[in-house]
């Protein structure tokens, strides 16, 4: 039978069939060593006896490096408005990282009931602008109708330093998980680890993956070609420039640059893609898998 690889714990594998139930299953020798499991995968599950056996695990359409995650088809980037302050820098790395592996990526700016509207409007017209939705959730306020029906169906990733509200975010959608959250850090202005393991919470016909809070991005084995042409923000521009492999870096007639220039894309924006290219030009890994982004 068919099932998708909820949580992972030692060696311990917790699976949901196509009905709903939920069962622990472990992994037959065939396929130990072959390949990792992760969260997110679809396996091929068998009961010998009275226990269940992994036994194939099926094509992946995407698997994210950090939060390691397979089959995503939302990622869903949480960042506070205060308390910590809202980061565009932040913001801006985590939904490049998200477009390059072709994950739709949402906005949900947290603690809204804390900043203005003009603040607000300034998030989501920078935003909005280079196609990106951006949904606002306050103390007391109710999620949003719209943010609830995107979740649909699908394997969502929440992403964004720890802080920012992920596992609040879940308790609003199953009170019943109770998650632990824990306050600011007044010291150094983030917040304190509260998840430990990574795993998928259903949530009506979706799955939220709450994985362990980061505040870098994981540019390990990032495809720099790949990365410069799946950014959302320069789809509409792309084939407008002069040369067709332009990098957006210095090259003559380039029209993201020019874009830019006319206040399309938001220069702040465009300097975070610049930063990021150089790290991946100077940096080849040689595989130092620690090396991130700062």
């Amino acid at each position: 039978m068919k099932c998708l690889l909820i949580s992972i714990i030692a060696d311990r594998f917790l699976l949901e069939n196509e009905k709903g139930e939920r069962l622990y299953a472990k992994v037959a020798s065939k396929l130990r060593g072959r390949r990792e499991l992760v969260v997110g995968d679809y396996v091929e599950c068998e009961k010998i006896a009275e226990h269940y056996l992994i036994t194939s695990l099926y094509e992946r359409k995407n698997i994210l490096i950090r939060p390691k995650v397979a089959n995503v088809d939302l990622a869903l980037v949480l960042m506070s408005c205060r308390e910590p302050d809202f980061s565009y820098e932040l913001v801006n790395r985590l939904i490049m990282q998200v477009d390059y592996f072709g994950i739709e990526a949402l906005i949900l700016a947290t603690k809204a009931d804390l900043i203005d509207q003009n603040a607000k409007d300034k998030i989501h017209d920078y935003y909005a602008k280079m196609g990106y939705k951006v949904f606002f959730s306050g103390y007391n306020e109710e999620l949003s109708n719209e943010l609830i029906k995107y979740l649909n169906k699908k394997i969502v990733v929440l992403c964004g330093q720890s802080g920012v509200g992920k596992s609040s975010f879940i308790n609003r959608l199953r009170p019943d998980l109770d998650l632990k959250t824990d306050q600011i850090s007044f010291v150094l202005n983030r917040g304190k680890h509260t998840t430990r393991t990574n795993c998928l919470y259903r949530y009506r016909d979706a799955y939220i993956d709450d994985s362990p809070g980061f505040s870098s991005i994981d540019l390990e084995g990032i495809d720099l070609d790949l990365f410069k042409k799946n950014i959302k923000a320069f789809h509409a521009y792309q084939n407008q420039c002069r040369f067709l492999d332009c990098s957006h870096e210095a090259e003559p007639c380039c029209a993201i640059r020019e874009a830019v220039d006319k206040g399309e894309i938001p220069r702040t924006f465009y300097e975070t893609y610049l930063r990021i290219v150089e790290f991946i030009k100077t940096n080849n890994y040689r595989g130092d898998r620690h090396r991130r982004l700062k």
